[in-house]
């Protein structure tokens, strides 16, 4: 016999302190559970892969493959867990937004697998990244600081990891560094290729012999297997390799071939001694080589299943990769069974600034130190999780090119806000009401339980689907608002439907890797950094906007009586504060409309530019040209300014056809381009 809704909601309180799969399975032990207890585990445990139906096809991720040109599920592994590498820095200089898009993409995708193996319980993913600290760049780069090769690239290490800590990046947990593989790994695997007859020796250097490969093996493989197509270029046909002799070195055999070790040059400082005399190795075999050393080691716990990188790395840097590492196997029986070193390549797009390639003679090189500095930190704001919401919603597949913008950034911000408030709110809500008297479900806390069950399903599809974000995104949204529309009409409602939707929409905040300050906000703030201030910030916020709101009720009481105009202009500061100040610090105040109660309540929100008033890019654009926003006629307001530069293509009353880079303009970026045009258009009415 079931027990009462009153015995349930004790058990739920004891259970709090659970994490909400526990606090279920804490439900579904100790008690028979009632028709909406049922529904609360059906919807929260949405979130769990459909693992009781392993048999479903759509609850593995599956990723597009370079090499296949095709999606393919990512193989976990049974006996032998998942390898995954992917290439990383080179560290001469700091990490750009380039750079961030690719690791926080990538990033997603990992902590996807990994909860995954947990979940269908398989062996957890191995993750390594390599770190070229051997580079003709970082030669450059020591010449021009006057600092030793090894201790630049070390440095800029250091500044990469903590980059990718503050975007909240999981480190892998395996590094290989070239300088530490060259003696013991890359000298041995480079030696084998030259005696199998796969390299030849010129005066400068030691080079992959690509013929040698393709007679050898011609008959089980080719070479340049993520090249591009043969419709691009005629780059690797032989019939054509006298017409690129000229243009290469003249020592190669072949215009295809590459070089494996490289000759010290006269004054280099950082070498090592060889077979073919003193040098370094060449770019493409570190990784190959790198990639082999490591799985000997984990010979018996993991096989390498996927390789992943920026796009520009598929060729030739990967395609070398692979016709290397089949000619180092030949003598296995790799290539007669048809199976591929590695059978699973993963690239991201490229990225563009505003429409344009980023480069540093452009001056729009963007350090990923740069993207994260918060020039108005508050306990909610998080530039780390506005770039990793652009990174999922805003700048399309992973391995399309993106255009990043600030105006998109601001787009990604804001809809942060939104779910960050709501969260607050629900949270408030769920406090507030959580000891009060248990109120008997209806369909409508039924209904949003379902929606949310349903939603979650969406938002997980998505993810497994190529990394679809933007339908990741948007079923984040329809959560919000549905839980919004609850709390509005049901302000006295049953609190555990809402338990369902925040604990849902965390968990997959969680998953993709968001921080604490958008999974789980906190209003309240310790005195740690406010020492001079008893009761801290909150304190100091609560005392200025009761100063604001006595001082407005003393200006509304006698608002006829004598000085009428100072009272107006008091009334008029008040709402100054309220409208531009405290939002431009991330203070929202809201007062009471009621004759009876003037007082004022107040919220953080994230630090945004008032309504209504122009950008700061806008007036620095607009300044510099000598004109006024309210001079700009309607018809070229995405022509000057903050648009300038932006899109390649209008229409006949100047509404924008296509972007910078050539790319059609979305019907969702066309709808806020339009509203913002239209708040133009009242503007110089």
């Amino acid at each position: 016999m079931p027990l009462s809704t009153t015995k349930s909601m004790l058990l739920i309180q004891k259970c709090r302190r659970l994490s909400s799969s526990r606090l279920l399975l804490c439900l579904q032990e100790e008690l028979p559970p009632s028709p909406h207890e049922k529904i609360l585990h059906q919807y929260s445990a949405g979130i769990r892969w459909n693992s009781a139906a392993p048999e479903q096809p759509d609850s593995n991720l599956r990723l597009h493959d370079s090499l296949s040109e095709s999606l393919k599920t990512v193989s976990l592994g049974s006996n032998k867990g998942l390898a995954w590498y992917t290439c990383g820095p080179t560290t001469y200089a700091p990490a750009h937004i380039g750079h961030a898009r690719t690791y926080v993409c990538l990033d997603i995708i990992r902590r996807i697998l990994e909860h995954q193996a947990k979940i269908s319980n398989d062996p957890q993913p191995l993750f390594v990244m390599n770190i070229t600290d051997v580079d003709d760049k970082i030669l450059t780069a020591s010449q021009e600081l006057g600092e030793p090769p090894l201790s630049l690239a070390r440095r800029f290490e250091a500044e990469f990891w903590r980059d990718l800590d503050n975007l909240n990046c999981l480190r892998p947990q395996v590094i290989t560094r070239v300088s530490e593989y060259v003696d013991s790994d890359i000298i041995p695997y480079i030696t084998k290729l030259h005696r199998n007859g796969f390299a030849y020796e010129t005066d400068d250097s030691l080079c992959f012999h690509i013929r040698a490969y393709e007679e050898r093996l011609g008959s089980f493989t080719k070479y340049g297997k993520l090249a591009p197509s043969s419709a691009a270029t005629d780059f690797f046909s032989l019939d054509n390799a006298e017409r690129f002799k000229d243009g290469g070195s003249k020592a190669k055999k072949d215009p295809r071939d590459f070089v494996l070790w490289k000759k010290r040059k006269k004054g280099e400082k950082l070498y090592w001694n060889s077979p073919w005399g003193e040098g370094r190795p060449g770019w493409h075999i570190e990784c190959s080589a790198m990639i082999e050393a490591v799985s000997l080691l984990f010979r018996d716990t993991h096989v390498f299943q996927a390789h992943a990188g920026g796009i520009d790395l598929k060729f030739p840097h990967h395609t070398n990769e692979i016709a290397q590492s089949e000619a180092y196997h030949s003598d296995s029986n790799m290539l007669q069974q048809r199976k591929e070193w590695i059978p699973h390549w993963v690239h991201t797009g490229h990225l563009h600034i505003d429409g344009l390639k980023m480069s540093k003679s452009l001056k729009n090189f963007v350090t990923i130190k740069t993207l994260l500095k918060d020039d108005h930190p508050t306990i909610l704001t998080s530039p780390a999780d506005d770039f990793r919401l652009w990174c999922l919603g805003f700048a399309g597949s992973y391995r399309s090119p993106a255009t990043y913008s600030e105006e998109r950034i601001q787009e990604a911000r804001h809809r942060r806000e939104k779910i960050v408030q709501f969260l607050l709110l629900s949270s408030e809500s769920i406090e507030r009401f959580r000891n009060t008297t248990p109120k008997k479900w209806t369909s409508t806390e039924q209904n949003l339980c379902f929606m949310v069950g349903k939603a979650t399903e969406r938002a997980i599809k998505g993810l497994v689907d190529d990394l679809n974000g933007e339908a990741f995104v948007r079923e984040i949204d329809n959560m919000v608002d549905l839980g919004k529309t609850y709390l509005q009409k049901n302000p006295n409602c049953p609190t555990e439907p809402l338990e369902v939707c925040v604990t849902n929409i965390r968990e997959l905040l969680s998953l993709v890797g968001f921080s604490n300050k958008t999974v789980r906000p906190e209003l309240k703030n310790s005195t740690t950094n406010n020492e001079g201030i008893s009761g801290g910030e909150s304190k100091l916020i609560e005392e200025v906007v009761r100063f604001r709101s006595n001082v407005r009720s003393i200006a509304l009481a006698d608002l006829g009586g004598e000085s009428a105009q100072a009272k107006r202009e008091i009334l008029s500061l008040c709402d100054d504060v309220r409208e531009k100040t405290f939002p431009s610090i991330g203070l929202e105040v809201s007062d009471s409309n009621s004759n009876d109660n003037q007082w004022s309540s107040w919220k953080y929100c994230l630090p945004r530019t008032p309504n209504g008033s122009e950008t700061k890019g806008e007036k620095k654009q607009l300044k510099r040209k000598g004109i006024s926003l309210g001079e700009v006629a309607v018809e070229d307001f995405f022509k000057v300014g903050q648009y300038e530069g932006s899109f390649s293509q209008y229409d006949s009353d100047g509404i924008p056809l296509k972007k910078a880079d050539g790319t059609a303009v979305s019907n969702r970026l066309l709808k806020k381009l339009l509203k913002k045009r239209k708040k133009h258009e009242e503007r110089i009415k």
